[in-house]
Protein backbone atom coordinates (compact mmCIF):
# COMPACT_ATOMS: atom_id res chain seq x y z
CA UNK A 1 0.00 0.00 0.00
CA UNK A 2 1.34 3.52 -1.04
CA UNK A 3 -0.11 6.15 1.08
CA UNK A 4 0.83 10.40 0.23
CA UNK A 5 -0.14 13.10 2.41
CA UNK A 6 -0.81 16.65 1.29
CA UNK A 7 -0.66 19.55 3.97
CA UNK A 8 -3.17 21.86 2.67
CA UNK A 9 -3.13 26.05 3.60
CA UNK A 10 -6.07 27.81 2.06
CA UNK A 11 -5.91 30.70 0.37
CA UNK A 12 -5.34 34.12 1.22
CA UNK A 13 -8.74 36.08 1.88
CA UNK A 14 -10.29 32.86 2.44
CA UNK A 15 -11.89 31.61 5.49
CA UNK A 16 -10.81 28.21 7.03
CA UNK A 17 -15.17 27.57 7.14
CA UNK A 18 -14.73 28.44 3.45
CA UNK A 19 -11.74 26.17 2.25
CA UNK A 20 -13.36 23.48 4.16
CA UNK A 21 -16.60 23.74 2.82
CA UNK A 22 -15.00 23.86 -0.55
CA UNK A 23 -13.13 20.99 0.12
CA UNK A 24 -15.36 19.09 1.67
CA UNK A 25 -18.38 19.79 -1.29
CA UNK A 26 -16.46 20.60 -4.51
CA UNK A 27 -13.11 19.02 -4.28
CA UNK A 28 -13.96 15.77 -2.56
CA UNK A 29 -16.56 14.69 -4.68
CA UNK A 30 -14.05 15.47 -7.75
CA UNK A 31 -11.19 13.60 -6.59
CA UNK A 32 -14.21 10.77 -5.99
CA UNK A 33 -15.49 10.77 -9.55
CA UNK A 34 -11.88 10.57 -11.12
CA UNK A 35 -10.84 8.07 -8.08
CA UNK A 36 -11.19 4.96 -10.80
CA UNK A 37 -9.36 6.80 -13.70
CA UNK A 38 -6.61 8.06 -10.89
CA UNK A 39 -6.36 4.09 -9.69
CA UNK A 40 -6.87 5.68 -6.13
CA UNK A 41 -7.88 3.09 -3.75
CA UNK A 42 -8.38 5.31 -0.75
CA UNK A 43 -8.93 9.42 -0.07
CA UNK A 44 -9.45 11.15 3.14
CA UNK A 45 -9.83 14.30 4.47
CA UNK A 46 -8.24 15.65 7.76
CA UNK A 47 -9.57 18.65 8.48
CA UNK A 48 -8.12 21.20 11.10
CA UNK A 49 -10.02 22.17 13.85
CA UNK A 50 -10.06 25.29 15.51
CA UNK A 51 -9.08 24.40 19.20
CA UNK A 52 -7.44 26.78 21.91
CA UNK A 53 -5.14 24.04 22.50
CA UNK A 54 -3.75 24.66 19.22
CA UNK A 55 -2.02 28.10 19.69
CA UNK A 56 -1.52 26.92 23.77
CA UNK A 57 0.89 24.43 21.93
CA UNK A 58 2.44 27.18 19.38
CA UNK A 59 2.94 29.42 21.91
CA UNK A 60 4.27 26.90 24.50
CA UNK A 61 7.17 26.50 21.54
CA UNK A 62 7.85 30.06 21.03
CA UNK A 63 5.67 30.48 17.88
CA UNK A 64 5.24 28.33 14.66
CA UNK A 65 4.76 28.83 10.86
CA UNK A 66 0.77 29.29 9.77
CA UNK A 67 -0.59 26.15 10.42
CA UNK A 68 -2.19 23.79 7.83
CA UNK A 69 -5.77 23.95 7.28
CA UNK A 70 -5.93 20.10 6.66
CA UNK A 71 -4.03 17.05 5.30
CA UNK A 72 -5.27 15.01 2.09
CA UNK A 73 -4.36 11.47 1.98
CA UNK A 74 -4.40 9.65 -1.22
CA UNK A 75 -3.86 5.82 -1.19
CA UNK A 76 -2.51 3.46 -3.75
CA UNK A 77 -2.64 -0.58 -3.73
CA UNK A 78 1.10 -0.86 -5.16
CA UNK A 79 3.95 1.10 -6.99
CA UNK A 80 2.37 -0.06 -10.63
CA UNK A 81 -1.21 1.64 -9.93
CA UNK A 82 0.71 4.91 -9.58
CA UNK A 83 1.10 4.60 -13.48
Amino acid sequence: MIRLEFALRRKPGMSRAEFQQYWREVHGPLVARHATTLNIHRYVQLHTLDDPINDALAEARGGMEAPYDGVAELWWTDPDALR
